[in-house]
């Protein structure tokens, strides 16, 4: 069987690199709002500098710190209209906040074009929070058309008045190369000036950057340590990080109990893949009681997320019948989903189902595809299978040499199928000398990574496992 968590490979978690939301707090606000204070800020999290503003005791000046304190507490409607008010006597601050309401539709009805026009108007009033809203719709082409070289420059105006959001933006622009010329050195200045002014998410993408050794010395204590502060600001997808170092025991000492901890806090957060991996927790009993209802639940709302690996997983259950009816036909199609947009595990059972005839009418030559798909998209489980039909010959010219290179690479990346196919090589002489204990040794190699035929293969030579 497949192996469903994939938590080791924390490399993967560079696909998850986004910039943060427009409408994210430029300070911590992870306590109760009786604590905070007058910027709406936690105890110890000051809010980040911006440019200065008209002096609080005026009338719209207090109307936009009303209405920011409504937003905060989430009483959208009263910030709709407090920003309103503050907005139509000329606040530009105001303005950019009714920009981010309109932008996703909190107290009002979702309206581009409108979100538009208030942040081009706080933008040129100067507002720096007002640049930021207006560069991330010309970067997500939303009310207008698409122009990442425009978005950099607001991001770069609103950085330059000392607004860190503008600059968690910027940043992210610069590591990706998205309407400037890559510099991830740059980037990392910036996400490092973002993140110390409390923007989450500009402390997890610098996590990321510290991670991969791009732009900073690689230095994993340091990049979990900044993802466990994007976590505590609220970054979901920072929890799932911290969940997954946890998980493989990288960095910290492996703890699956508060590895699912982690992933339930990236996936309350929205984090889609937070989802997958706790899903995946569930299905396996890894720090949770097995639970495959609930691993339905959240591979399908992962899925529906666009995780790829969990439209996979989700097949799975339906093929085996846990948590949810069997129902062969509904789990090809969402292998097929899933290896469509890019799981290569996804490929591999897409072909296990053609091989077998399995809710798909019997196609070997599909399968063999779909298994090199799979092994070339570093699915070593696919590798293995791609390997059976070239020692058999199904579907392909019989090649026994490329059998054994393929068991090989398979075993080498942990596949307890292909230690075993391996081993079966060494036992037969098939394309390679005969070595019962090189046999014995993949068999049990296999056996202990959880292959049942290897174990049975260790019980027929009457060796331990």
């Amino acid at each position: 069987m497949s192996t469903r968590l994939g938590a080791a490979a924390l490399l993967a978690f560079a696909s998850l690199i986004a910039r943060p939301s427009a409408a994210q707090a430029p300070c911590n606000r992870v306590c109760d709002a009786s604590k905070r204070d007058a910027n709406g800020c936690c105890p110890g999290a000051s809010a980040a500098p911006t440019r200065a503003a008209p002096a609080s005791t005026t009338p719209t000046a207090s109307t936009a710190v009303a209405a920011q304190a409504a937003e905060d507490a989430h009483d959208y409607a009263r910030a709709f209209t407090l920003y309103t008010q503050g907005c139509n006597s000329g606040n530009a601050t105001a303005c950019a906040g009714l920009g981010v309401l309109y932008a996703n539709g909190r107290g009002v009805g979702k309206d581009d074009s409108r979100a538009f026009a208030l942040f081009t108007q706080s933008c040129d009033g100067g507002s720096p929070r007002g640049c930021t809203g207006l560069g991330t719709m010309y970067e997500t082409a939303k009310g207008v058309a698409k122009d990442d070289v425009r978005a950099a420059s607001l991001y770069l105006r609103a950085c330059d008045a000392s607004y860190a959001k503008g600059c968690s933006h910027l940043g992210w622009m610069y590591m990706n190369g998205t309407g400037v010329t890559k510099d991830e050195v740059r980037a990392a200045t910036l996400l490092t000036q973002a993140c110390n002014a409390h923007v989450p998410a500009a402390c997890v993408a610098l996590g990321v950057l510290y991670h991969l050794g791009r732009g900073v010395t690689k230095d994993d204590v340091e990049s979990l340590a900044l993802m466990a502060r994007g976590c505590e600001g609220g970054e979901a997808r920072g929890c799932t990080f911290v969940g997954n170092a946890y998980s493989a025991g990288e960095t910290v000492n492996r703890d699956d109990a508060r590895a699912a901890t982690f992933f339930k806090q990236g996936c309350e957060g929205g984090d889609s893949h937070g989802c997958y991996q706790l899903a995946a927790a569930y299905q396996a009993g890894r720090g949770v009681q097995i639970d495959d209802g609930r691993a339905v639940t959240l591979y399908k709302q992962a899925c529906d997320g666009s995780v790829p690996d969990a439209c996979t997983g989700l097949g799975f259950l339906y093929a085996s019948g846990k948590g949810v009816a069997t129902d062969a036909s509904r789990a090809v199609a969402l292998y097929r989903q899933g290896c469509d947009a890019g799981s290569a595990v996804g490929c591999n059972d897409l072909g296990l189902s053609y091989l077998a005839g399995t809710g798909v009418a019997k196609d070997e030559i599909r399968a063999a595809s779909l298994f090199k798909q799979a092994c070339d998209g570093g699915y070593v489980d696919g590798c293995s299978s791609l390997g059976v039909l070239y020692r058999d010959g199904t579907a392909v010219a019989k090649d026994e040499v490329r059998a054994v290179a393929l068991f090989q690479k398979a075993c080498d990346g942990h596949s307890a199928r292909g230690c075993s196919n391996f081993g079966y090589m060494y036992e037969y002489g098939r394309a390679i000398a005969i070595s019962r204990p090189n046999a014995v040794s993949f068999y049990r190699q296999g056996c202990k990574g959880g292959d049942s035929y290897g174990c049975d293969q260790l019980k027929r030579l009457g060796e331990s496992q």
